[in-house]
């Protein structure tokens, strides 16, 4: 399993831990409500917005949450002001790691990560020190059956070629389908037609190469992750750290 695949089952398991926190919708309004602001409020005109609400559709969030969202992002409802803040680190044994956040009080979310990052033995970093080593992709992550019909690697295999994605992998109750960004919308759209059952679906950082640890190392670098992507304003890390199954397996 590809070290992009394991990070994708730890995000599935802790999204349903963040729902009954309400943490998870918390995340997905932001990311809408950025993206209305920064592009306007009409989805066929602003890509991001597209994007992050169909991520929040795939992930649950009601519609009156995604209108609410949008309406506070364009100033049609008072809200709080939130500014996207990057952060880039490195991890123990040298890793690479890109934080991606949306937050109403910079100070705040800039002490949180660095606290963590010195916690776990890693240092935050300028940017343009980490990013370097990350390709922003398209993510859609499809479950194994479609219209009560399991779906095999062959047939997605051949629909995500005939579609022009750029790779292919599964994972545990489904299939993880990376496009180049120009072609996300549409091959997402595609999929839909193709009543395949849509788990997640966002832009992301895929790695270009990826270090191995091992032991203590690894852990370490596991559990950064894991706590900081379980911080309110934090909507995405990724690393560049390929690390063993089994702690994917027992965060399981």
């Amino acid at each position: 399993m590809s070290g992009h695949s394991k990070w994708a089952n730890i995000k599935y398991r802790k999204s349903a831990q963040d729902a009954r926190k309400g943490l998870l919708f918390s995340k997905l309004a932001r990311a809408v409500l950025v993206a209305a602001r920064r592009g306007g409020k009409d989805p066929e005109v602003n890509f991001d917005l597209k994007t992050a609400i169909g991520k929040a559709r795939d992930m649950g969030l009601p519609k009156e949450n995604i209108q609410r969202a949008i309406a506070r992002g364009v100033g049609e409802v008072e809200g709080i002001v939130l500014e996207e803040i990057t952060y880039e680190g490195f991890g123990t044994g040298g890793v690479g790691i890109v934080v991606e956040a949306v937050s109403e009080n910079r100070n705040r979310t800039t002490s949180d990560v660095r606290h963590l990052f010195s916690k776990y033995g890693g240092s935050l970093a300028t940017l343009g020190a980490v990013s370097w080593k990350f390709k922003r992709m398209g993510l859609i992550v499809v479950l194994s059956k479609r219209k009560e019909k399991s779906l095999t690697e062959d047939i997605v295999l051949e629909d995500a070629a005939e579609l022009g994605a750029a790779d292919v992998k599964a994972i545990q109750d489904g299939f993880e389908i990376l496009t180049p960004v120009d072609q996300f919308g549409r091959i997402r759209g595609e999929l839909d037609k193709k009543s395949y059952s849509i788990r997640l679906s966002e832009l992301t950082l895929i790695p270009t190469l990826q270090i191995p640890l091992q032991g203590d190392e690894a852990r370490q670098v596991f559990d950064l992750v894991v706590e900081l992507q379980d911080l309110e304003d934090v909507q995405n890390v990724t690393t560049d750290a390929d690390l063993p199954d089994d702690l994917f397996v027992q965060a399981a």
